[in-house]
């Protein structure tokens, strides 16, 4: 039996587990490769501005909050 990679976020009020093994699994099924998210890690100021072009969105968190929720998720992640 593998063992299962998860990475445990905490929410306000509840906890999200990602089995990253299964993500990795999914990945190499469809064909799909892992990038290093670089341009998030490097490009804030572009990212933030393609945020804030999304309009309409009804309960739109604020973008500090959704990119502090991102970097904690893919840091999660092991990329050589």
């Amino acid at each position: 039996v593998p063992i299962v990679t998860k990475i445990k976020y905490k929410y306000p009020f509840d906890y999200l587990i990602i089995n990253i093994d299964e993500l990795y699994q999914i990945w190499e099924e469809t064909g799909r490769k892992l990038g290093n998210f670089a341009e998030f890690k490097t490009q804030f100021f572009e990212v933030k501005e393609a945020y804030d072009k999304l309009k309409g969105i009804k309960n739109k968190p604020e973008f500090m909050e959704v990119y502090n929720r991102v970097s904690d998720v893919i840091d999660g992640f092991s990329v050589n």
